[in-house]
């Protein structure tokens, strides 16, 4: 005869996502056996370990290959512009397919996630990815090209998700760190294939350089396929073909805190799509050459690797919470978008707000497996993931257009990054609010990622017997902030 002692403290919104809950046993029943009273962790030998940096290696590769294409993608458009003689308007519309496509289908790949595997939807995207870029070496036209490009920024948006959610199955106690590690590959795939992919256009004309980076996106396919999934993920699956409900998206609807989330990524997606098409144009216009221009972006790009893995190496202390990292670092970039027009009238000025700008916005993607986790467990982060790259998506086909406007009812750039600036502080404060708000009702987000009893085979950890089993079905529950996590 045993009981299982029930915990004392409510289950606060912002939980320990790995954090086994027991549930309450009759009294009638029999004690299970020693071996079978293992806790969950413990049965999952690539935790923190062995194969899990197999998979931190490929999403690293992975990300490298995803910034490398989504981040050079004009050199692309200009040099449709240059060798096929097309127009700027419907050029232009080329690019924009691309980034809607890569955003819209974030929330579909979140599903394809939870009812696979993210092996499956990074090899699909990968494959989306290299058909893309072939069929765009057959391109006789713009609306073709639209086409084609369209499927490139399919494939990217299909990797997108299971790319930033994996290392969530894998990681536990290196989780911040080996984030803002894994996305620093971006960085690198920014600076280095810019110049394979420049070299090619010289070498290869435009049409041979989608060849090149058809080999180098079927990377994806290789990288996808070393990340199988390892029991998280395994029993996550089988929840879900059971007929769980927990990761419908309509369940997120009862989650106050990450609907507020996804409209900080969509303030903050406006920001940054507005310092990376206008920053070129208010250094020019304040005098800069276009050497003096490139030197500004590759200073970001540098400054893209070192937040990152700095950002991820700082979330991952004990006495820092990631939120508030998160929120103190849109709160700076606001203040210095904001105060641009005082100091970015010289190169030195300008050099000065790329560098600040990319350290206190990028770094931000180190936090971001964090947070989910806290948000809505490990069992729903891709999910998260994509409904959060959806609003982040939408934030980067806007924000260019809504600026535009801008510039020409005033006439001025610096009123472009003063409004920036205050999206930036928007983000910021969006962070601030998700505290007012307590934890959503619904039982499928808070404890979707605790698996019961029967799952398990009563492999759940069974605590210390108690004096008399507490009936804590009565007692009202307490509402906690998600900063005290």
């Amino acid at each position: 005869m045993f009981s299982v002692r029930v915990l004392e403290t409510p289950r606060r919104f912002f939980h320990n996502p790995y954090e086994v809950i027991p549930v309450r046993t009759p009294v009638a029943q029999q004690e299970p056996p020693p071996s079978l009273r293992i806790p969950l962790m413990a049965q999952i030998e690539t935790m923190d370990s062995g194969y899990a940096w197999v998979v931190f290696v490929s999403d690293f590769c992975c990300f490298f290959v995803i910034g490398g294409t989504f981040y050079t993608n004009g050199f692309l458009i200009l040099s449709m512009i240059k060798d096929y003689q097309w127009d700027l308007t419907s050029t232009a519309l080329v690019g924009s397919l691309f980034n809607a496509a890569s955003s819209i289908t974030g929330p579909l790949s979140g599903l394809l996630v939870d009812k696979t595997s993210s092996r499956f939807v990074m090899m699909f995207g990968g494959l989306l990815l290299v058909i893309g870029n072939i069929s765009s070496f057959f391109a006789a036209n713009v609306n073709i090209m639209a086409f084609t490009f369209t499927l490139r920024g399919l494939g990217i948006g299909f990797v997108f998700v299971p790319m930033s959610s994996i290392t969530s199955y894998y990681f536990k106690r290196y989780l911040n760190i080996v984030s803002g590690i894994s996305a620093s590959g971006a960085g690198f795939g920014i600076l280095i294939c810019s110049l394979i992919i420049e070299y090619s256009l010289q070498t290869y004309s435009l049409r041979g350089t989608f060849f090149v980076m058809a080999g180098i996106a079927a990377h994806l396919c290789l990288f996808g396929a070393l990340c199988r999934p390892n029991e998280i993920e395994k029993k996550k699956k089988e929840k879900c073909i059971t007929g769980n409900k927990g990761g419908s998206y309509f369940q997120f609807l009862k989650n106050v805190p990450l609907l507020i989330l996804c409209i900080s990524f969509f303030c903050w997606s406006v920001g940054v799509s507005i310092v990376l098409i206008f920053l070129p144009m208010y250094c020019s216009h304040h005098g800069s050459t276009s050497q003096e221009t490139a030197i500004v972006f590759s200073l970001i790009g540098g400054a893209n690797i070192v937040t990152r893995i700095f950002t991820g190496v700082a979330a991952n202390a004990d006495n820092i919470n990631e939120l508030t990292l998160y929120v103190g670092s849109f709160g700076v970039a606001g203040i210095a978008t904001l105060l641009l027009p005082f100091y970015g009238k010289t190169l030195a000025g300008q050099i000065a707000f790329g560098i600040i700008e990319c350290l206190f916005t990028e770094g931000s993607y180190a936090c971001f497996n964090a947070i989910n986790l806290k948000l809505v467990g490990v069992s729903h982060v891709a999910l998260a993931t994509g409904l959060e790259m959806f609003f982040s998506g939408s934030g980067f086909f806007v924000g260019p257009p809504v600026a535009a406007m801008i510039k020409k009812h005033t006439g001025s750039l610096d009123m472009v990054f003063v409004f920036a600036g205050l999206t930036f502080l928007v983000s910021s404060f969006s962070g601030m609010f998700m505290t007012f708000f307590p934890s959503p009702t619904s039982n499928d987000l808070q404890n979707g990622d605790i698996l019961k009893d029967e799952d398990l085979r009563l492999t759940l950890e069974v605590l210390p017997v108690s004096d008399k089993i507490e009936n804590t079905e009565s007692e009202e529950k307490k509402e906690f902030s998600p900063m005290l996590a």
